[in-house]
């Protein structure tokens, strides 16, 4: 409970500061996995962006920027909570525009997680975040598209 009261508040803020967006998603425990979301700055040179998750479900949690040579965070431990984030108007070494970029993000749970999985949180000020698909949802969409026609097909040549 205290999770969800500490993401609203947090949300709250950020919501309050600019428009902020944020994604949810949830990883089995004791696996490694990789997310892609493609952000899109709506602001330019104000991204603010982070990652985050309890520390009693991850052992790790990283992103990194996969046009922009050298941006790659490491979660830090705070409290309860793994937190990785970038600012670009405090960071110099970046400014990002508004171009979309493709962020990965990347963790391991661990192996004992209540409930059996680990809620992360991509929150985002002044951009929006959309998941990317993997292929396997592109191949089940153009199977069920295949299995429409067929079905369409023989429901035609019935008719004749």
């Amino acid at each position: 409970m205290k999770k969800y009261i500490k993401l609203a508040g947090i949300s709250a803020v950020l919501a309050m500061a600019g428009s902020a967006h944020a994604i949810t998603f949830n990883e089995a425990q004791s696996t490694s996995f990789t997310q892609q979301f493609t952000v899109t700055p709506t602001k330019s040179n104000g991204l603010i962006f982070s990652v985050s998750g309890l520390t009693s479900a991850f052992k790790d949690l990283s992103f990194t920027f996969a046009s922009v040579a050298n941006l790659s965070v490491n979660a830090t431990k705070s409290g309860n909570q793994l937190t990785a984030s970038f600012s670009d108007p405090r960071n110099t070494n970046f400014t990002l525009g508004t171009t979309p970029y493709l962020v990965t993000v990347k963790g391991d749970t661990l192996a004992s997680i209540g409930g059996g999985m680990g809620t992360v949180t991509v929150t985002a000020l002044n951009a929006t975040v959309t998941p990317v698909p993997e292929p396997e949802s592109y191949a089940m969409l153009l199977a069920g598209l295949g299995l429409m026609g067929a079905i369409a097909k023989r429901r035609n040549s019935k008719q004749a």
